[in-house]
């Protein structure tokens, strides 16, 4: 889940138009909560609850491996 809520966050900063990233954000964001079947309180709930747990700095470098991955991918083609 963390992975799908950062590849928002990283379309959404590459939207030029700051209205469409307005309006758009509520869209990716509430897409990705919806795929999980949570909501967005849960999200900050669980975030809020994990980020004081000793293994999520550990949990939080296989996100950023995963997601780096992706863009080396992305740019060798």
């Amino acid at each position: 889940m963390l992975i799908d809520v950062h590849t928002a966050d990283g379309i959404l900063s590459q939207a030029r138009d700051y209205r469409y990233q307005e309006k758009g954000n509520y869209m990716y964001y509430n897409d990705v909560f919806r795929k999980y079947g949570i909501t967005r309180t849960d999200f900050d709930s669980m975030l809020y609850y994990y980020s004081g747990q000793k293994y999520f700095y550990k949990m939080y470098e296989s996100v950023i491996d995963t997601l780096t991955a992706r863009e080396n991918r992305m740019k060798k083609r």
